[in-house]
């Protein structure tokens, strides 16, 4: 099959009167060629020209605009075009140019091939805008035969394919390696990226897990967990990147997520999953409903590639990754839904609901680590306990870390009687009174927290 067929008079193109194009039904494949002219006999000696042309088995759609802020809308409403056919002097004398600058710019359109027509070189002088502009081609109509016409689409069509097939491999790239980890790495592309490439950096991390998902999966077939797990994912990876984070990667059904804007763009993340999530849940019964817990910490993290020359990858080193996964570990030890850490909150300048959690001790670190549940995502009415009761469990909490078991459980009991179902207040009203038979019997426990 030939890649193009081409029109053999090479004389001068004549104006004609008559409409000479057969009109497309809209359907078929084709190029779109934008011609941008205030003659009207350009453009219908521009379609004369064309009849019968096509490239790569695709046929020529011309979309005409008589002065450039015409030019722009039909662009706007056509960003697909392959090629422009740009006159120079039109509604001014630099209209053209003016609209060059604006697709290049403003537009940021760098695919579609621009051919520059003018009748008028002195007011564009060849050298001077093929410096300063981005054009692809330059011709003087009154040296544009039908023949040069047709060989400086081809190869403007033919430069215009290559580069929509490299975008097209750029955009599909970018789904396995995210652009934000070339930005971090302070890489153009990813073609440029180098192993060993790192960055030192503090950011924020928020790890996701799906509950009860091995039991879930002994019910489904492959095909359906995987299913199940997209239909997921489709819903939590958008918000992320909506709130400045992005994937690092899928660990089965978790996600790690990286936010180098800091915590308040992990934590509202969170919050926006985990009502997305509820929504998910009004149409599943209570043993399909899906529930997820997610912790969320920053610290500072080194972000680079690992492997070697033939097989790398992406990814964040940090103790800050480990401590983000024992967080949302918390969250099914106390049967909550999100779990942070004090330094995250006093980083973050947002207000969010909510209340400590006790203190978590750290492999490898002297000092224990104050966490908190952040609770903005629970139903109003458990909302609004748990803010109630707050002062009174931490009370509790902090009597229990001293060693004063009675009063310790007199402040927790208050809170279960307040939420008779709170998961934490149980969860920390049964270590108290564990704490306080065991002191009774005379065995001296540490309180736990």
């Amino acid at each position: 099959m030939p890649e193009h067929t081409v029109p053999v008079d090479d004389d001068l193109v004549e104006f004609l009167e008559e409409e000479l194009t057969t009109p497309l039904t809209g359907d078929e494949p084709c190029w779109k060629l934008l011609v941008v002219d205030d003659e009207p006999e350009v453009h219908k000696v521009t379609e004369l020209a064309l009849s019968g042309f096509a490239f790569d088995d695709r046929v020529v759609r011309i979309l005409n605009a008589y002065s450039g802020d015409e030019a722009r809308e039909v662009l706007g409403q056509n960003p697909d075009t392959a090629v422009i056919l740009l006159d120079v002097v039109m509604e001014t004398d630099t209209a053209g140019l003016d609209f060059v600058r604006w697709v290049r710019g403003e537009l940021g359109n760098r695919l579609v091939r621009i051919i520059l027509r003018t009748g008028q070189p002195g007011h564009a002088p060849e050298h001077r805008v093929v410096v300063d502009y981005d054009i692809n081609d330059y011709r003087n109509k009154a040296e544009l035969t039908a023949q040069r016409l047709t060989t400086s689409m081809i190869a403007s069509l033919r430069s215009h394919r290559d580069l929509r097939h490299i975008s097209d491999f750029n955009t599909a790239l970018a789904r396995f390696v995210p652009a934000e980890l070339t930005t971090l790495l302070g890489r153009d592309s990813i073609v440029d990226v180098r192993l060993g490439d790192h960055v030192e950096r503090t950011m924020a991390v928020l790890f996701s897990d799906i509950r009860s998902f091995t039991s879930r999966s002994e019910r489904l077939s492959p095909a359906e967990v995987f299913s199940f797990l997209n239909d997921y994912l489709a819903q939590a990876g958008p918000l992320i990147r909506a709130h400045g984070g992005y994937v690092d990667k899928y660990v089965g059904d978790a996600i790690l997520a990286i936010f180098p804007n800091g915590s308040d763009d992990a934590l509202r993340a969170a919050i926006a999953i985990q009502r997305r999530v509820d929504e998910l849940n009004v149409d599943l019964s209570p043993q399909d409903a899906i529930r997820i817990g997610i912790g969320v910490h920053a610290g500072p993290m080194v972000l680079g590639m690992i492997g070697e020359e033939q097989r790398m990858d992406g990814t964040v080193i940090a103790d800050a990754v480990n401590l983000t996964a024992r967080l949302e570990g918390l969250c099914k030890e106390f049967g909550v839904r999100i779990v942070t850490t004090e330094g995250c909150l006093a980083g973050a300048g947002g207000a969010y609901d909510t209340r400590s959690l006790g203190s978590l001790s750290v492999r490898g670190k002297a000092e224990r680590l104050p966490v908190h549940e952040v609770f903005d995502c629970d139903a109003p009415s458990l909302r609004a306990g748990k803010l109630a009761s707050r002062a009174t469990l931490e009370e509790g909490l902090r009597r229990l870390a001293a060693g004063d078991l009675d009063e310790a459980s007199r402040a927790l009991r208050s809170v279960v009687e307040a939420i008779p179902d709170d998961p934490v207040a149980l969860d920390y009203l049964a270590r108290a009174m564990t704490a306080r038979r065991s002191r009774l019997l005379g065995h001296e426990r540490p309180s736990p927290s």
